[in-house]
């Protein structure tokens, strides 16, 4: 497809030629569109630099040709009683959109084509990704929303999520008892995702856009709190807010010694929490446990723990001595993954993970912490990176060699 593009660099599909005609007469419909539009993605034609009347004639007729697809979807999903054949319509609708889109954006990145040419195939593609979001919207349920964005969707989409966080974070107040800004850390999370060179889903984008509009709904000046009970209504089970959640929990609970204070401190806010509503199907990670499941889980055990007078075994200072500890040269991550081998292979047959954790949390050090993170090490152990995956297998082969020297 890409040497096709680049040997018609001067050239232009023609996708808005004589569909509506066949329509009006009940011998057209949305995959009758869509079969002739990828057909003629083929049948090109050539456009003089100086035609500007007639590419503007050709960008209005192409837009009406999408109005009127919308229109026609609308209907033939009405008119579909199964929900089987509404699932099977939406998916053919989805192949072809995402097919025809990466073919449009290819007009978009020829070295040799005019800019009149790139300028017209980006305004196609913009009218593509409208049809797009149209779809999503209505009748999201039905597409697969982990598979791979087209290219022209996010390059659209990337553009406007990165200036909607520009502009809501110029509105945000940062609060004073907090070090780390709430907004820096969303707006690190979604730059570091959308510069990442791994595949970047539908879901991923769609969830970035949900995101900066309710934060823009916010009243203004965007308070704080406001912004995290977003983030928990919106499922944002993100390692970095998991990790800063878990963070401001602790600060709460070592700012008194009442042990009876700690845990009332710890349960008004698990309350506050769990009345906040969740939106449906709605995540960052689908890897890892719902963003709630993850912090009832640590503000249950930390409850736990304090009920338990495990001050008993702390020293006045409130941590365990290091010299009881067992010292490692691991990192966090490798020992969370070493964990989850051990689980994995019923090594370790605990019927719940987190005490396990915990007790290696306070009892282990790593090679730059004598203090690990439950927190830390619980997210880990449950999303563990590719990078961190690699390198605890090559220590596995190195384990085998030293086997054979024992």
């Amino acid at each position: 497809m890409k040497n096709a593009i680049e040997q018609s660099a001067r050239q232009l599909p023609i996708l808005f030629t004589s569909v509506n005609v066949q329509s009006k007469t009940g011998s057209g419909g949305v995959v009758s569109m869509l079969v002739k539009w990828d057909a003629e993605i083929t049948n090109k034609i050539e456009v003089d630099e100086t035609e500007l009347d007639e590419l503007n004639s050709r960008m209005q007729k192409s837009e009406q040709e999408h109005q009127y697809f919308r229109s026609l979807l609308l209907e033939e999903m009405i008119s579909r009683e199964s929900s089987l054949d509404k699932q099977q319509l939406i998916e053919t609708v989805f192949i072809y959109f995402v097919r025809l889109m990466d073919a449009m954006f290819g007009y978009t990145t020829v070295k040799d084509a005019t800019n009149n040419i790139k300028l017209t195939a980006k305004k196609i593609c913009q009218q593509f990704y409208q049809t797009f979001q149209f779809i999503e919207e209505f009748f999201g349920s039905y597409i697969n929303k982990e598979l791979k964005a087209p290219a022209a969707f996010a390059e659209i989409d990337k553009v406007e999520i990165i200036k909607n966080l520009k502009r809501v974070k110029g509105a945000y107040i940062h609060s004073e008892e907090s070090t780390n800004s709430l907004m820096d850390t969303i707006f690190t999370v979604i730059t570091d995702k959308l510069s990442d060179s791994a595949v970047i889903t539908i879901n991923n984008f769609s969830y970035m856009r949900q995101l900066t509009k309710e934060i823009e709904r916010q009243s203004k000046p965007i308070l704080e709190e406001n912004l995290r009970d977003v983030l928990y209504c919106l499922n944002f089970n993100n390692e970095n807010f998991v990790l800063a959640e878990y963070e401001r929990f602790a600060a709460l609970t070592t700012a008194t010694l009442v042990k009876n204070e700690r845990i009332r401190l710890l349960k008004q806010e698990q309350k506050r929490i769990n009345q906040l509503t969740v939106r449906l199907n709605c995540y960052w990670d689908n890897s890892v446990p719902a963003l709630k499941e993850q912090i009832n889980g640590w503000i249950n055990e930390e409850i736990q723990f304090i009920e338990a007078g495990a001050s008993a075994l702390l020293n006045q200072n409130g941590l365990a001595e290091n010299c009881d500890k067992i010292q490692t040269s691991l990192t966090v991550a490798k020992l969370a993954v070493i964990m989850r081998l051990l689980v994995v292979d019923k090594i370790i047959i605990n019927r719940q993970i987190a005490p396990a954790l915990r007790t290696v949390a306070k009892m282990f050090t790593t090679l730059q912490k004598d203090e690990i993170s439950f927190g830390s090490l619980e997210t880990k152990y449950h999303a563990p990176d590719k990078t961190t995956i690699t390198t605890v297998r090559d220590m596995l082969f190195k384990w085998i060699n030293i086997l054979g020297k024992l």
